[in-house]
C-alpha cells in the first residue's frame, strides 16, 4: 500500500533528470520511450548530454550534443538549461524510471536536505570492515584448495557513487557547479561539500542513487582494495559522518589490532607474561571467530573458509585499522586540485585472420579495419597481428595501424601465440579477438582483458564442406571450446541473428554487445541505369552465398522479359561450377562474371543495375545489402539471419524463402515491374544504410574496449550501450517517409 501511494502522487517539486548517454542502443532507447511518456504527467524534464549526435529523440526529451567534453563539463552545460528546482544526474541508464524519481525527489521534502548520494555497493549491509576480514582467507583458500568461491562476485561498499547525484537546483547554481573535467569522487565531493557549507543542509543517502562495485581479483588487488575501502571510509567518518557508522566497525577493530600489536611489543621486549597475556587475548579473538565460522558453516567448505578466515583476522584487522586512520587524518578531498590528464593511450592488440592487404581479405577484415580507423582517430594504439601472403613483409604500417605478420594459412594461430608471448606480452591493454570459424584462444595464453569479435557461427559451414574427421574437431573447438575458454570475456556481434547462435553455443546474453557494421558514404557515378532490366549480385563466390540460386532463376526472368543481365562482381572458389551451370541453363549470354574490378568500375555497374540480388543461406550481417542500399537499389534477399536484419522487408526490399529460385524470380519481376515501389525502396534505403556509420561502430566498440580495460573481464551490464539503429522488430517508423 505504502509503495502504491508513493507511485500514484505527484511530485511536490519540478524536476530535471540530467543523464549523459554517449551511445543508445535498443534496450535505451525503449527506456528513454518510457520516461517521455510519463515526463508531462509528472512534471519531469529530461535532458540528455551526449558526445555524438543522435539520429532520432524520443518526443519529450532533450539531447544536447556536447562533443569532446568531460561528463563533468557536460552536467554543468546542462544545469545551466534546466528549469527545475531539483536536478538529478544519472551516468547513462541508473535512473531509469519515475518510481525511483519519485523516491529522491521525496527526500527533499525534509527542507534541510541539500543534496542525495548513493553508494557503491550490494545493499547487502555488509561493512566494509567486514570485508576486509573476508576477502583475504577467502582468497587463501581458494588458492590452497583450488575450490570457487565466487570470491570475483564479492562486492564492496566503500563510499559514495560518484555517477549518480541530486541536488538542488539553487544550491548548485549558487555553488558554480562542478567546474571540473575530472569525473571522479573527488570533483563530487567537492561539490557537495561546498553545497552544504552554502546552505548549512543534511546530506542524504538513497537507494536508488546506489550502484554495485564488483571485488578486483588477485592478492594485490583484494589487499588494494581493502585499503582503498578503509581510507575512503577513514575519509567519510569525518567529513561526511552520515554516510558511515563508525563505531560498530572500528571499535572491533580496534580490540583486535591492539591484541596484534601488543604481542609483537611483548615478543620484541622478551618478557615471558606479556606474551602469555598478549597470545592469550589474541588466541581467545581467534577461538570466537573460528567458533562462529564453525557454528555458521553450511558445508566442508563453508568450514575451511570460517577457519581461514580467523587466522587472517588480526592482520586483516590491522591493516584496515592503519588505512582508516590514515583516510581519517589525510586532506579534504575538497582541497586538492583535479588530477592531471597523465594517461598514455589505450593499447589494442587485434587478432584477425587476415588484414585488409591480403588477397582474399573481405567483409569481417573490412570491419575491423574500419573501427580500428576510427580508434586511431581518437588517439588509440592499435596493432595487428595477422598472417603473412606472398609478397608481405613482416612488418607494415597501414593507416597508422602497426600490422604485424607471421605464419601462413595453417600455422598462424600457432604463431601468433608463439609471437605474443616471446616478444609482445606486456604491451597491450587489451586484445580483440576475431573469429574466423576458429579464434585465437588468447585467454589461454594472455592475461590482458579479451573481447571476441565473431560476424557469425561456422558450425553449418564445417557440417557442409569439412570431412571427417576434421568436421568433428572443427565442430568441437567453435561449439565446446570457444564458450568455455571466452566465459569471462565480452563479445561483440555483429548482428541479432550472430548474438542469438552465440545464445545457443553457451554463451550469456550479457556477455554479448550487438555493433554492426556501418556503411561508406557514396559518391554518386556518372553511369546511367541500363535500359534493359540488370541484376548487380556481389560478394566473395562460395557456396554458402547460393550464387547458384539466382542463376536458376535466369531462365524464367528471361522467358518473362525476353532480355535481361546479370552481372556478378567477386572471386571465389565457388566460380567455376557457377560457370559450368550458366552453360547447363542455357544463359551464359545473360550473366557476366565480372571477378575483382576497381571501386570505380564496381560502382559503375551498381549503377546501372535495376535492383541487386543476395540469396546467401547465412550471414553474419548483410554487408553487401547495406551497401546496395546506400547506392540507391532495392534489394532481393533470402529471409534468414543476417539478411533479415539488414533488408527491412516491404520497404527497402524483399525476401524469399532461402534456395526458392521460383520465389526469387517472382520477387524480382515485381520490383522490374513496379517502378513507383522500387523508386519507393530506393529512397528509403538510401535512409536506411545512412543510419549506420562507421563512426558510431567504432565509438560504441572503443566503449566496450574501455569497459572490460575498467573492469578487468566482462563490460558491465548498463555502462556500454549497443549503438546501432531498431531493427526488424521493432521502431519502423524510425525511416518512414
Amino acid at each position: 500500500m505504502e509503495r502504491e501511494a508513493v507511485r500514484q502522487r505527484s511530485l511536490s517539486d519540478s524536476v530535471t533528470l540530467i543523464l549523459d548517454l554517449s551511445e543508445v542502443g535498443d534496450d535505451t532507447f525503449s527506456n528513454l520511450l518510457e520516461l517521455a511518456k510519463i515526463s508531462n504527467e509528472a512534471s519531469v524534464e529530461i535532458l540528455v548530454t551526449s558526445l555524438v549526435a543522435w539520429k532520432s529523440v524520443p518526443a519529450g526529451i532533450t539531447v544536447l550534443e556536447l562533443p569532446g567534453t568531460g561528463r563533468l563539463d557536460r552536467w554543468d552545460s546542462a544545469a545551466e538549461v534546466a528549469t527545475g528546482s531539483i536536478l538529478i544526474f544519472s551516468d547513462s541508464m541508473i535512473v531509469d524510471n519515475l518510481e525511483s524519481v519519485r523516491s529522491i525527489v521525496n527526500q527533499f521534502d525534509d527542507t534541510d536536505v541539500v543534496a542525495a548520494l548513493g553508494r557503491v555497493d550490494d545493499g547487502s549491509g555488509v561493512r566494509s570492515s567486514g570485508f576486509a576480514l573476508r576477502a583475504l582467507p577467502r582468497w587463501i583458500h581458494e588458492r590452497a584448495f583450488r575450490s570457487r568461491l565466487g570470491l570475483n562476485q564479492m562486492r564492496l561498499g566503500f563510499g559514495p557513487n560518484d555517477r549518480c547525484l541530486a541536488v538542488r537546483s539553487d544550491m548548485f547554481k549558487r555553488s558554480a557547479g562542478f567546474q571540473s573535467a575530472a569525473s571522479n569522487r573527488a570533483a563530487i565531493l567537492r561539490l557537495v561539500s561546498k553545497i552544504r557549507d552554502f546552505g548549512d543542509g543534511k546530506v542524504v543517502i538513497v537507494d536508488e542513487l546506489s550502484e554495485k562495485s564488483i571485488m578486483r581479483d588477485g592478492l594485490s588487488g583484494i589487499i588494494g582494495q581493502v585499503s582503498d575501502s578503509a581510507r575512503e571510509m577513514g575519509y567519510f567518518a569525518r567529513r561526511l559522518p552520515e554516510m558511515v557508522r563508525t563505531a560498530p566497525q572500528i571499535l572491533g577493530l580496534i580490540g583486535i589490532a591492539s591484541v596484534l600489536v601488543a604481542l609483537v611489543v611483548a615478543i620484541a621486549v622478551g618478557s615471558t607474561v606479556e606474551v602469555t597475556v598478549a597470545g592469550s587475548l589474541l588466541a581467545a579473538w581467534l577461538l570466537v571467530f573460528m567458533a562462529r565460522g564453525v557454528v555458521q558453516a553450511k558445508s566442508p567448505i563453508g568450514l575451511l573458509e570460517g577457519i581461514f578466515q580467523s587466522l587472517a583476522l588480526p592482520f586483516m584487522a590491522t591493516w584496515y585499522l592503519v588505512n582508516f586512520i590514515l583516510g581519517y587524518l589525510g586532506p579534504d578531498l575538497g582541497e586538492i586540485s583535479p588530477p592531471r590528464e597523465t594517461a598514455r593511450p589505450l593499447r589494442v592488440l587485434i587478432l584477425n585472420w587476415r588484414d585488409v592487404t591480403h588477397p582474399w581479405s573481405g567483409g569481417a577484415e573490412n570491419y575491423m579495419h574500419q573501427v580500428a580507423l576510427g580508434w586511431v582517430d581518437r588517439g588509440i594504439d592499435v596493432s595487428w597481428l595477422t598472417q603473412r601472403y606472398k609478397g608481405s613483409a613482416k612488418e607494415d604500417v597501414i593507416d597508422r595501424i602497426h600490422i604485424y605478420r607471421a605464419g601462413g594459412r595453417f600455422t598462424l594461430y600457432a604463431r601468433a601465440a608463439i609471437k605474443y608471448v616471446t616478444s609482445m606480452r606486456g604491451q597491450y591493454d587489451v586484445i580483440v579477438d576475431c573469429e574466423n570459424g576458429i579464434p585465437f584462444f588468447s585467454p589461454l595464453y594472455s592475461k590482458v582483458p579479451t573481447v571476441l569479435v565473431i560476424h557469425h557461427v561456422h558450425q553449418e559451414i564445417f557440417r557442409n564442406n569439412l570431412p571427417v574427421p576434421f568436421v568433428w574437431l572443427a565442430l568441437a573447438l567453435e561449439g565446446k571450446l570457444m564458450p568455455l575458454v571466452y566465459k569471462k570475456s565480452s563479445v561483440v556481434a555483429v548482428s541479432n541473428g550472430s548474438k542469438d547462435d552465440l545464445m545457443e553455443l553457451g554463451f550469456l546474453e550479457d556477455q554479448i554487445r550487438v555493433i554492426t557494421n556501418g556503411v561508406k558514404p557514396t559518391i554518386p557515378s556518372a553511369t546511367k541505369r541500363s535500359e534493359i532490366p540488370t541484376i548487380f549480385c556481389m560478394g566473395r563466390l562460395k557456396k554458402q552465398k547460393s550464387v547458384d540460386v539466382l542463376l536458376r532463376a535466369v531462365p524464367a526472368l528471361v522467358a518473362e522479359l525476353g532480355e535481361i543481365r546479370v552481372d556478378i562482381v567477386g572471386q571465389g572458389p565457388d566460380r567455376r561450377r557457377l560457370e559450368l551451370l550458366c552453360s547447363t541453363l542455357g544463359i551464359v549470354q545473360y550473366v557476366r562474371f565480372h571477378g575483382y574490378v576497381s571501386s570505380r568500375q564496381r560502382d559503375s555497374l551498381a549503377a546501372s543495375a535495376w535492383l541487386a540480388v543476395c540469396p546467401s543461406s547465412f550471414e553474419g550481417w548483410g554487408v553487401v545489402c547495406m551497401e546496395a542500399s546506400a547506392r540507391g537499389l532495392a534489394v532481393v534477399a533470402s529471409d534468414v539471419a543476417g539478411l533479415r536484419e539488414s533488408v527491412r522487408d516491404g520497404e527497402t526490399g524483399l525476401l524469399f524463402p532461402y534456395g526458392d529460385h521460383d520465389a526469387l524470380s517472382s520477387a524480382v519481376l515485381e520490383l522490374v515491374r513496379d517502378e513507383t515501389k522500387r523508386a519507393s525502396m530506393e529512397v528509403l534505403g538510401k535512409r536506411w544504410a545512412s543510419l549506420h556509420t562507421w563512426s558510431a561502430s567504432s565509438i560504441s566498440f572503443e566503449g566496450v574496449l574501455r569497459s572490460v580495460v575498467a573492469s578487468g573481464g566482462i563490460s558491465e551490464k548498463g555502462r556500454i550501450l549497443d549503438i546501432r539503429p531498431t531493427d526488424n522488430r521493432n521502431g519502423r517508423d524510425q525511416i518512414a517517409v
